[in-house]
């Protein structure tokens, strides 16, 4: 299946990435880490932007979250 921009996956260290674009950052990032410029670098993090709930009338609401790439 073609992606919605033409983006070609990518293999990089054993990880696989959506675009070449994406591996390009992730080597950069990790470059920067060894450097000494950033630290904790975290590949796809998930953060929870919503926690699940139950309203008033008994409906249930699953919980919203968002994956980043680094």
């Amino acid at each position: 299946m073609r992606s919605k921009y033409n983006a070609k996956p990518s293999i990089y260290g054993g990880y696989n990435f959506d675009s070449k674009a994406e591996m390009y950052r992730y080597i950069f990032l990790k470059d920067s880490m060894r450097e000494g410029l950033i630290a904790d670098l975290e590949l796809q993090p998930k953060y929870e932007l919503v926690k699940a709930f139950t309203t008033h009338a008994g409906e249930k609401i699953r919980a919203l979250s968002y994956i980043a790439d680094f």
